[in-house]
């Protein structure tokens, strides 16, 4: 977060467009004090209740887990708010939202990355590996489950490093956990069959393993 000396000034932040879509939100490219940050907002409307209690259980979660994260491979969180009003035609119907400002990065995601550069050399493959590795080994030692891994949710700066974004599903390890949370393709069979597991458990190891093996297996 940032220092409680610079408290965040709503009102000098510039709106900018949309760069992408997701489960848990919409994220826009926007300005702060002269740099480019990105904003995820986390509306659901005003008419669906049950649709806004979930939109705000994943914000609160979501800012509860990441403003603990500082590391290289974490992307910095800089603000959070409720009831904000962002002056965007397209979320005029949306009333109060919720937005989480983190810095921006402009290498895109690892996705659009391997997707574009489908001849990487085996040393800066190992160099993506361990930057991912890294990052949930973090996560492991904070005793925080992601549940969300994969390539869309994983960036780059822009010196190439891997930062992981979006903590939306994430959850802290004190309490079993069994709700089917994540991407298909990327997720724990312990997961998709509702097998309870925690923090004591193997299980709980295993699935950064499986999401970390899913996805180096597509991204290599």
């Amino acid at each position: 977060m940032e220092e409680a000396a610079k408290e965040f000034d709503w009102e000098e932040l510039e709106w900018g467009e949309r760069i992408a879509s997701g489960a848990y939100g919409t994220v826009f490219l926007c300005r702060y004090c002269g740099k480019d940050v990105a904003v995820k907002v986390i509306s659901a409307g005003e008419e669906d209740s049950c649709a806004v209690e979930t939109a705000e259980l994943s914000f609160l979660r979501e800012v509860s887990t990441w403003v603990q994260l500082d590391h290289p491979n974490v992307a910095k969180l800089i603000e959070a708010k409720e009831d904000v009003k962002p002056p965007l035609k397209e979320l005029k119907k949306s009333g109060c939202c919720c937005a989480v400002v983190r810095e921006y990065l402009k290498g895109g995601t690892l996705a659009s990355y391997v997707r574009h550069h489908k001849k990487l050399s085996f040393k800066h493959k190992i160099k993506l590996a361990l930057d991912v590795a890294r990052a949930l080994s973090y996560l492991h030692s904070k005793n925080i489950v992601h549940r969300d891994v994969k390539l869309q949710n994983l960036m780059l700066d822009d010196k190439g490093r891997v930062k992981i974004i979006d903590f939306g599903g994430s959850k802290i390890e004190t309490d079993e956990m069994s709700v089917k949370v994540g991407t298909k393709g990327y997720i724990a069979p312990e997961v998709l069959d509702s097998t309870s597991y925690d923090h004591s458990s193997v299980r709980c190891f295993q699935l950064r393993h499986l999401s970390l093996g899913a996805l180096l297996s597509e991204a290599c």
